[in-house]
């Protein structure tokens, strides 16, 4: 037993002594004084135990303020029964937690979450939605800068709208930094364009139809990132649907077929941009790489149930996925 349990347990032994003593004195003696004095004797030992006891329930986190005013007022008024009595009440009491406790903190285990939260790069500066903003409304050139160096980060297909915004910005360091961005992805198109168009006439028969493929990915890469515009625009499409074409004489592909039916979409040609879709299912592709334009295709017609017809053939997991959910929904299908 630690040293302060002993020296609580010693005084409350005397202090019940006390209590037997004045039980004996009151019944022999009939001197008021020795009886009063036994008592108030009595009391003092038992307000030092009445300390001592909120002294440890202080240590145990029960905080009780002139403890020892209560049980030597109660030991005085009943001197016989008062330190059972209290000591009955202590302990009652700690028992049904009747003391307020002071416990501002509580240790508890770490809650399980239901996912991981996503992990985002150390170095993002910027999200893609709010770089049109910046490059809009800022009237800070240096952060027009930054987030056209942080869209020069991104895939070409994003790049390419917020470098065409910043190209028309009023500070020159701002159009020309956006300018060189964009010279530099059409250049590197374009030196491979050269590169396969120079290789085109020297290689063998069966490296050709190769050769095509790449070109009209190629051409259709300027079309597909909003870098050839007007006149261009109809000349890239159609070098890439007659390289598309050249490489289709000799093997069916079903992405080459793919990539056709876009081109003849990009042209409005709905009816061929249909028979380039089936043939692309009938080489092997899958449904829902080409349903969405077949509905469009079908749009363009204005042949509305074969619109919900096309979309209605999306498997169901592609549905509840956007865009597509919205998409199919607008036509009554999700």
């Amino acid at each position: 037993m630690p040293l302060a349990e002993r020296s609580y347990a010693l005084i409350g032994g005397v202090a019940l002594l006390f209590e037997l003593g004045v039980c004996v004195a009151i019944a022999r003696s009939s001197s008021t004084s020795a009886v009063l004095s036994t008592v108030l004797l009595h009391c003092g030992l038992v307000a030092i135990t009445a300390w001592l006891t909120s002294r440890w329930l202080r240590d145990s986190g029960v905080e009780q303020r002139h403890a020892w005013c209560f049980p030597a007022a109660v030991m005085f008024c009943l001197p016989a029964i008062g330190l059972l009595g209290v000591a009955a009440s202590l302990h009652i009491g700690r028992r049904l937690s009747l003391f307020a406790t002071e416990r501002p903190m509580q240790r508890t285990a770490a809650p399980r979450l239901p996912h991981r939260p996503p992990e985002l790069e150390k170095n993002l500066k910027f999200a893609a939605g709010g770089l049109g903003d910046i490059l809009r409304h800022s009237g800070d050139m240096a952060k027009r800068v930054l987030a056209v160096t942080a869209a020069s980060r991104m895939s070409e297909r994003e790049a390419i709208p917020f470098l065409k915004l910043a190209m028309s910005d009023p500070a020159d360091e701002v159009r020309l930094l956006a300018f060189s961005v964009k010279d530099k992805i059409e250049t590197g198109i374009n030196e491979k364009i050269k590169q396969n168009l120079s290789e085109l006439p020297t290689v063998d028969d069966r490296s050709r139809p190769t050769v095509h493929r790449a070109l009209a990915f190629l051409y259709w890469e300027l079309v597909y990132l909003n870098i050839a515009e007007g006149d261009l625009r109809n000349f890239m499409l159609s070098e890439a649907d007659e390289h598309a074409a050249a490489c289709l004489a000799s093997s069916s592909e079903a992405s080459l077929h793919t990539l056709r039916g876009r081109i003849a979409l990009e042209r409005r040609d709905a009816a061929a941009a249909g028979t380039h879709f089936r043939a692309a299912l009938e080489a092997g592709a899958d449904i829902e790489s080409v349903a969405t334009y077949l509905a469009e295709a079908a749009f363009i017609e204005q042949d509305f149930s074969a619109v919900r017809a096309h979309l209605d053939r999306l498997p169901l997991h592609f549905r509840a996925t956007a865009p597509y959910h919205a998409l199919c929904r607008s036509w009554g299908l999700a």
